[in-house]
């Protein structure tokens, strides 16, 4: 297999991976299905509390109006809460409501619980070495 060919199927696997991951954690009851982008909006807003649609928008890289459509719907289902910010009235402060860190923190146990089961596949060293290699990678892209 090629260095290109290697490459493209690792994407491919971690294409997979997240969406499987992402899809078991975040479905909810009937009344409480969140999507990726509402999910890193309320971890965004949970790390960040008082954050502002600007700041939020900077963080999560999309536009100010994305997310105010997703603000929008998070607070309609009782996840979010906006407050006007006293020294500006022009700016709004976010955060999480007590329904929405229950439900994060039930999708963290969720996935918390996938993650260790799909590692089992892993002997002691294979993890180890697989550690070492997604801390390479993810300082090259982040930077870090």
């Amino acid at each position: 297999m090629t260095r290109q060919a290697f490459i493209e199927d690792i994407y491919n696997n971690m294409c997979l991976i997240k969406k499987i991951m992402f899809a078991a954690g975040h479905a909810g009851g009937n009344d409480l299905v969140l999507g990726h982008t509402q999910m890193m909006v309320l971890r965004a807003v949970e790390k960040n509390k008082g954050t502002g649609i600007k700041d939020l928008a900077n963080l999560l890289s999309i536009s100010p109006s994305a997310v105010t459509q997703i603000v929008d719907g998070l607070v309609e289902k009782g996840l979010l809460t906006r407050e006007i910010d006293l020294k500006d009235r022009r700016a709004i402060s976010l955060s999480i409501t007590a329904a929405a860190s229950d439900r994060i923190a039930e999708i963290k146990k969720q996935t918390a619980v996938k993650v260790i089961s799909a590692f089992e596949v892993l002997s002691d060293d294979e993890l180890a070495t697989f550690a070492l290699l997604n801390k390479k990678l993810a300082e090259k892209i982040t930077g870090n």
